[in-house]
C-alpha cells in the first residue's frame, strides 16, 4: 500500500478522467483491486499507472492471482499437507 501511495504522491499514477466523474484515490482500495482478481472497486480502472508503477501493478497482480490459486486448490483439497 505504501508504495502505490508513493507513486501516487510521485506522479506515477494519474487519474484516468477529470473531476468530478473521477473517484477520489483510495490506496486500501486500489490494493485491494489490484492484488483480488475478482474484486472489481473501479480504482484500477479510473487510475492510470505509469513508469515503475506500471511494474508494480504487475507484480501484484502476479502475487494476487497465485494467493487466490493456492487458497482455491487449498479450499478444494487438491493441497494437502502429510
Amino acid at each position: 500500500m505504501v508504495s502505490f501511495l508513493a507513486c501516487r504522491a510521485s506522479g506515477l499514477l494519474t487519474p484516468v478522467e477529470s473531476p468530478p466523474k473521477q473517484p477520489d484515490f483510495n490506496v486500501f482500495a486500489y490494493t485491494l483491486d489490484v492484488v483480488i482478481p475478482v474484486l472489481n472497486l473501479h480504482q484500477r480502472e479510473a487510475w492510470n499507472a505509469h513508469g515503475a508503477a506500471q511494474w508494480l501493478v504487475l507484480l501484484f497482480v502476479a502475487v494476487g492471482w497465485l494467493l487466490t490459486t493456492a487458497v482455491v486448490l487449498g479450499l478444494s483439497g487438491i493441497l494437502k499437507r502429510d
